[in-house]
């Protein structure tokens, strides 16, 4: 994106691109967040065509287009990176279970540390609320867990709850459902 501000900045100086008469005095042509890009212009049909050619000429740059051709005429697919930051899977598409493992193998490292084997019930409930709260709300801000991971964190949850350790079987007292509701209704 730094080179397409760049080449949209560029053609503003070389007035191929006007600015828009309420951004012409800040000399702002574009706004990048992310993915999205906003571009503000005059929008005379002439320099329309301009920006239209600014972004051809990014396509080429980018080798966004060359990308297509060379998987066509490789028979080559386009594979993945597997990158995470801070902790979290960075992916584009909707998380699988397996990108979750991640999170699955940080709980289960919390719950199976030396330090938790000798806390009280209570103690153990005190872990789930806060740092088993913690490392969920920091993943669920980013993404929407699948179903499935869901279930895995509350059976761990549920066994170090009633059993101290997540290891073996184990017997529920109390329905986890009932475990999981507030104070005021009732639990």
């Amino acid at each position: 994106m730094n080179v397409l501000s760049v080449i949209l900045n560029k053609a503003a100086s070389d007035l191929k691109v006007k600015y828009h008469h309420r951004c012409s005095s800040s000399k702002l042509t574009h706004v990048c967040f992310a993915d999205d890009l906003l571009i503000f212009i005059d929008g005379s049909l002439s320099l329309v065509q301009n920006v239209l050619q600014v972004l051809t000429e990014f396509e080429l740059r980018s080798g966004l287009a060359e990308l297509d051709t060379i998987k066509a005429s490789t028979g080559m697919h386009q594979g993945s990176l597997h990158v995470c930051y801070l902790g979290i899977p960075m992916c584009t598409k909707k998380l699988s279970l397996q990108n979750c493992e991640v999170l699955l193998h940080q709980i289960k490292g919390k719950f199976s540390s030396w330090s938790v084997r000798s806390l009280s019930f209570a103690g153990r409930l005190l872990l789930i609320k806060t740092v088993f709260a913690g490392i969920n709300n920091f993943w669920c801000f980013t993404f929407l867990l699948p179903k499935e991971c869901i279930k895995r964190m509350n059976s761990l949850c549920g066994m170090f709850l009633w059993n101290g350790n997540i290891e073996g079987s184990h017997t529920a007292q109390v329905s986890w459902e009932v475990v999981t509701k507030t104070k005021e209704q009732g639990a």
